[in-house]
């Protein structure tokens, strides 16, 4: 099995030092200010070691969640970027992305995991 840390790296579309993230935040706010889509951050601090189960069960109910909350479709988070802190970087994914990590460990195809993300949404 891989290890969800590399599944997470090698999806996102952007690493960044964690520093440099609020700037990274105002920049894009700028940015989206200027008549671009308003994009909904969602934020995770990734262990550096631990199991796939424990970082699974504390955070993907509760992104769910958040995401109904939001009112962002859980099939298709569109405009969702989760910013998962690892050690000192930033790992930037799109919301559909980092849904595929918990796919991928857990040999999800798309109606399990809406059956999954639905569970948690009771």
């Amino acid at each position: 099995m891989n290890d969800f840390r590399d599944l997470l790296r090698d999806k996102a579309a952007e690493t960044i030092a964690g520093a440099a993230y609020n700037d990274f935040r105002r920049r894009r706010a700028e940015q989206e200010e200027g008549g671009g889509d308003r994009a909904l951050y969602y934020e995770v601090m990734v262990p550096v070691a631990g199991a796939w189960d424990d970082f699974r069960d504390a955070t993907f109910p509760r992104f769910a969640r958040w995401l109904s909350a939001q009112k962002v479709d859980t099939r298709t988070p569109r405009g969702v970027v989760v910013a998962a802190f690892l050690a000192d970087r930033c790992h930037l994914l799109d919301g559909a992305r980092f849904l595929e990590v918990l796919s991928e460990m857990e040999g999800l195809n798309a109606s399990a995991l809406h059956f999954r993300v639905l569970q948690w949404l009771r």
